[in-house]
């Protein structure tokens, strides 16, 4: 798992991914050449390709997004700062003109007008993405202007791809900058809105501070007690480099202690200016108000070239167990952390060892795990981007504001399953199991697989479909299964799924049941805060095995103990819904040979498949009688009759039925003369049903309740 992990680990930090994304809008801003505002056009969502940005903190989609950020309507004016600036690398280009026309400050037909129409539109009209058309030209639509995108965007990743050739360099961000003259006197102080910088990678926080970069009690030993260590440790870092690089001798005349000018009169200043709570970003230092040295070459180079002999020094020889090589160094060091749901708040390591009994062979700590730093670094980068890899959905009539996820699939509140390819793949969309399932697009894979439509052999050989389930543990990441098969082997147990799940609803409809409700089938039905910490380890547990059903197909057997959740949640009264009728189905299919179908089979001669259906008839029969009741025929005797099937359904058919049918006359005689005669075909009443029967008896029930809708008012 942890070499697949490192594999698209690479992929991610050599940025692969694709430059257009879609999105969708439905408010169209029309504005003529001049940039004058026209008018709004506001319809159903489309869908439009724009940009990929892999967070959506600090940033402001192109030429697409929300009101706050395209018309500045928000208490927070940088949202429009934001979008406007992320215009500015096209401002020569001629097809975008208008736009910045549109943002002139002379321009009174321009963003003020806009504004003014915009918030006398309905509610019901606002909220959704916005973007430009310039006369009837959809601005995102063009060649010109997509083809300008591409290129920036290949620009930007050339370059970032060139900065972040080393291991020695990540990306870190500072709100504030320290303004010293070359003499290292304070001049002042420069607040930003969280820039970006390339700083030195380090391997843990522990006794370590970035060069140059750090938090108020790094950079200026601002404490409640005084000088903190964490200050002398950054001292102690920039000795490190103050040989060879003559352009950070500014920075150590500001700490010397004669200089009354320089660290003494920047914490004057601090206490003055900033709360406490300003410092909560990062610090960095900028010589005469126009160079942050982090920005700077020779800065730069200098890291590399620590990092690089650091390296060397550290090199011990030891092999690397996922990349076989000992270029990187094999230490005893933590590989990182990930973020996980519920996790410990700064992260979850995947590998750690924190006790004697964990390690052998007289290795100590992540020495026994023998992964240098580059894989350590590749595979934390690749799990931490196929856990947070999506976008946001803008909420509507049919389903609320959420974000989607790409490659992942939330089980429980601790409990993930993520997922990718060997290689990038157009035509196939794993979350379609857990989102929405839609009759065409299932029938479209039953043809592609089962009918041999498309061409299932030429990628085998070349791609591969990994998923991992994973769950946070405090401090640690659980592994609770792992699989790795090639992409056509998937869409085949993919196609198997949906044929399993397949079922008729009370409506009289084949429906596919999201993966989240199948989970949520197995629960108690009460809303998630009313649950116990037994009932999320649960559906932790539940969640995993139909995720592993999913992704293995038909012959992975689902343990018994899923079937028995299902048929306890109906015993004790909750609602039989479709998606637990469809579990129910999916277990009997995969455990036997039965083949349980998607809708009433009356040529099934299972005798506990036609008690279910006998019971049904019953509860019809009294429902029509007697009305709706306190408590029903189902509620008395349902798990009764499960569970002595003969005791129960012979009290019903000789006392019950006999009440009801004085007051009904012969209403569904017939069907219960007709399922009663074929039991008796096939001896009598059993006295107990095992696991497998009991499903079917659940399934009979359901499936001839369903049948004769029209007599009863609920399938309660």
């Amino acid at each position: 798992m942890i070499q697949e992990l490192v594999e698209f680990g690479k992929r991610v930090t050599k940025g692969k991914n694709r430059a257009l994304k879609e999105e969708n809008y439905s408010i169209t801003l029309v504005i003529d050449k001049e940039g004058q505002y026209q008018k709004f056009i506001v319809g159903e969502r489309q869908p439009v390709e724009t940009e990929v940005i892999t967070a959506k903190k600090g940033k402001a989609r192109f030429l697409l997004d929300k009101s706050e950020e395209v018309l500045g309507v928000s208490v927070d004016v940088g949202k429009l700062e934001a979008f406007k600036k992320r215009l500015e690398p096209y401002k020569d280009v001629k097809s975008f003109k208008p736009i910045f026309k549109f943002y002139e400050k002379q321009n009174l037909n321009g963003l003020r007008k806009a504004v003014v129409e915009y918030l006398n539109l309905s509610d019901g009209n606002k909220g959704g993405n916005i973007t430009f058309m310039i006369g009837s030209t959809m601005l995102l639509a063009t060649e010109e202007v997509q083809g300008t995108i591409n290129k920036y965007l290949q620009e930007q990743k050339q370059k970032k791809t060139k900065q972040g050739e080393s291991m020695s360099l990540k990306v870190a961000f500072f709100n504030l900058a320290i303004v010293i003259n070359e003499n290292g006197e304070f001049q002042g102080f420069i607040v930003n809105d969280n820039q970006s910088v390339l700083t030195e990678t380090i391997s843990a926080k522990k006794k370590e501070t970035y060069l140059l970069l750090g938090r108020d009690e790094d950079v200026l030993g601002i404490t409640e007690v005084g000088v903190d260590k964490k200050h002398q440790w950054f001292l102690n870092k920039l000795q490190q480099y103050r040989e060879g690089l003559p352009n950070i001798e500014p920075v150590f005349k500001f700490y010397e202690e004669s200089n009354e000018n320089g660290l003494k009169k920047a914490i004057s200043e601090s206490v003055f200016r900033f709360t406490k709570d300003s410092f909560s970003d990062n610090i960095t230092f900028m010589v005469m108000g126009d160079t942050v040295l982090l920005k700077t070459d020779e800065v730069r180079t200098s890291i590399i070239r620590h990092y690089q002999d650091n390296e060397q020094k550290l090199s011990n020889g030891r092999i690397c167990s996922v990349c076989g090589k000992s270029d990187s160094p094999v230490l005893d060091e933590p590989h990182g952390l990930v973020k996980m749901p519920k996790g410990q708040t700064a992260g979850c390591a995947l590998v750690s060892f924190n006790e004697n009994a964990f390690e052998s062979y007289g290795l100590k700590g992540n020495l026994n795990s023998s992964i240098c730093r580059d894989c350590a670094r590749n595979y934390i980068e690749g799990l931490n981007f196929l856990l947070s890899d999506g976008r946001e959905i803008i909420g509507n009539e049919k389903q609320k504001a959420h974000y989607e996820y790409n490659h992942r699939i939330n089980i429980s509140d601790t409990t993930v399953a993520v997922f990718w390819t060997r290689q990038d793949v157009e035509d196939i969309n794993p979350l379609i199991v857990a989102d929405s399932p839609e009759a065409l697009w299932v029938k479209n894979l039953f043809e592609s697989v089962w009918s041999g439509k498309k061409n299932l052999g030429s990628t085998v050989d070349t791609n591969m479909f990994y998923s991992c389930t994973l769950s946070s543990a405090a401090a640690r990441i659980a592994v609770r299964d792992w699989t790795a098969i090639s992409l056509d082997e998937y869409k085949k147990n993919l196609a198997e799924w949906f044929r399993d799940i397949e079922i008729e609803n009370n409506n009289g409809e084949l429906v596919y049941s999201p993966l989240r409700m199948l989970i949520n089938a197995t629960q108690r039905d009460k809303k998630l805060g009313d649950k116990s910490k037994a009932d999320l380890n649960s559906k932790a547990r539940m969640g995993a095995l139909l995720w592993n059903a999913i992704i293995k197909g038909s012959s992975n057997k689902l343990p018994l103990e899923v079937l028995q959740s299902v048929l306890i949640r109906i015993w004790k009264g909750d609602y039989f819904s479709t998606e637990r009728a469809a579990l129910i189905k999916l277990i009997i299919n995969r455990n036997t040979d039965k083949n349980m179908k998607s809708t009433l089979d009356e040529s099934n001669t299972s005798v506990a498949y036609l008690c279910g259906r006998l019971f049904a008839v019953i509860e019809s029969m009294q429902w029509k009688a007697m009305g709706n009741v306190n408590s029903g025929v189902k509620e008395r005797y349902f798990a009764a009759a499960v569970l002595q099937p003969a005791y129960i359904l012979g009290q019903l058919l000789t006392k019950n039925v006999t009440i009801y049918q004085r007051k009904i006359g012969g209403y569904l005689a017939n069907e219960l003369n007709e399922i009663a005669g074929k039991i008796s075909e096939n001896g009598c009443f059993p006295q107990r049903f095992s696991a497998i029967e009991q499903g079917e008896f659940a399934l009979g029930y359901y499936f001839q309740k369903n049948h004769k809708k029209d007599t009863a008012e609920s399938t309660n």
